[in-house]
């Protein structure tokens, strides 16, 4: 067991190895991402749950990701991908303003909701979202703000020529990131954030690097990844049952175990819902978030876990957060082959992002908060509770931001004004 998904890992380093040389794109480092879950289908195949054809076909999605994002791409003649701001950043009033509200709110929800990693049952805590009240808005910021107000900080320090280190929002920014994803309980959060910042930085360099080249200058988050991976894992009793070693565990959760419920999706072994997934889980979120009613009584993945649990998905039993992932909700909703036309789809956007040359700040803040969604589609699954979330939070910090540039926009007036008077008051 544990050989075969070595020799598959080799197989799909290999693979990695020649994404490693390509250049730095959204849909290269996504892909690079979500590699271990061919991995672990595989493995999966080998033991006869699922038939090869899926494995192809969940490898064909990937690959056909890759080859739009190349299409769109290669009509740019210029391979260097000059991304330059050509308009003034925000002002720093307006930067702090978000970094601030969305840190704030983030440390609240861990000072109220508790903090996941000192908890005696970190494995459930760490998915508590909203016991810090305030309509779920704390718990929003943790998950989504600080990600969006970091890169608003970051951006608007390339804007300004500065190197990010340079500037102290930033380095707020990435401090209230770091503090947040350590405190989070989640394995594989300081990993995601080598994620973020890969992302952000291959949107913003004059070049479009290679992702061995990003790997070489992010190795060192690589590395605090990995060891905060199995530090945390080592607080999970799951993960101290003596049925295995911590390797071993960690290893099938990013193989077999990520892959289980892609497995199920795929095979349609879940279910059935009454309706299509996505309008399902547009019913049940907007009536969970908006209080507008609705038949949908539970989600998409929460029915998959329900599944792997053997719960019912409409009881109050607590289920364990499943990652589905994109392909294989699209591959229930609609078949193997729309889902990789849809991951063709995804492709083209995540290439015009990459190909694009944004002029203003918020132009890049909005294509990066653009390619973290779809990012987090592809590799999570949950499209519905995505563009949600991040919606509304890019609104909610948008909406902050605003009000703090139009505050200092009329005090500066009225400090010019004043200035003029007493010029003209100096003349006379």
């Amino acid at each position: 067991m544990i050989l075969t998904q070595i020799l598959l890992l080799i197989l799909v380093t290999a693979g990695a190895g020649l994404i490693l040389r390509a250049r730095a794109g959204p849909a290269s480092i996504i892909v690079l991402q979500t590699v271990t879950s061919v991995s672990g289908l595989a493995t999966l195949s080998t033991q006869g749950v699922i038939g090869w054809d899926l494995v192809v076909a969940y490898g064909g999605g990937l690959v056909a990701l890759l080859v739009a994002r190349l299409i769109v791409v290669a009509r740019r003649r210029d391979p260097a991908l000059a991304r330059r701001i050509t308009t003034d950043p925000l002002p720093e009033r307006v930067v702090w303003a978000i970094v601030l509200t969305a840190g704030v709110l983030a440390m609240y929800h861990l000072a109220v909701g508790g903090i996941a990693l000192f908890s005696d049952h970190v494995e459930r805590q760490r998915f508590d979202f909203t016991s810090s009240g305030l309509f779920g808005i704390p718990g929003r910021m943790f998950l989504f703000g600080v990600d969006l107000a970091w890169v608003l900080a970051t951006v608007n320090a390339a804007a300004r020529g500065t190197r990010w280190r340079s500037s102290r929002p930033w380095v707020t920014a990435t401090a209230v990131l770091l503090v947040t994803t350590l405190l989070s309980g989640f394995k594989g959060q300081f990993l995601s954030v080598v994620v973020l910042a890969a992302l952000t930085w291959s949107l913003l360099s004059s070049k479009a690097p290679r992702i061995g080249t990003l790997a070489r200058r992010f190795w060192i988050l690589v590395v605090a990844g990995v060891a905060y991976l199995f530090a945390t894992a080592l607080l999970y009793p799951s993960y101290n049952d003596g049925s295995d070693t911590v390797v071993g565990k960690l290893l099938a959760r990013f193989t077999t175990v990520s892959a289980e419920p892609r497995a199920l999706a795929m095979t349609r072994s879940v279910g059935p819902l009454p309706e299509n997934l996505f309008v399902n889980d547009i019913k049940y979120y907007l009536e969970r978030y908006f209080n507008i009613p609705g038949d949908a009584s539970f989600s998409f993945e929460r029915m998959v876990s329900a599944a792997i649990t053997g719960v019912d998905p409409a009881s109050a039993a607590w289920t364990t957060p499943v990652t589905v992932g994109g392909f294989a909700e699209f591959s229930y909703a609609w078949g193997v082959g729309v889902a990789v036309c849809g991951f063709f789809a995804l492709g083209l956007v995540l290439g015009r992002i990459e190909a694009s040359k944004p002029r203003t700040v918020i132009n890049v803040v909005v294509n990066i908060t653009l390619v973290l969604a779809i990012q987090s589609f592809i590799a999570k699954g949950g499209a519905i509770y995505n563009i949600l979330n991040w919606a509304a939070v890019a609104v909610m910090l948008a909406g902050v931001g605003a009000v703090v540039g139009l505050l200092g926009r009329g005090t500066a007036s009225s400090s010019l004004a004043v200035s003029e008077k007493g010029q003209v008051a100096s003349v006379r």
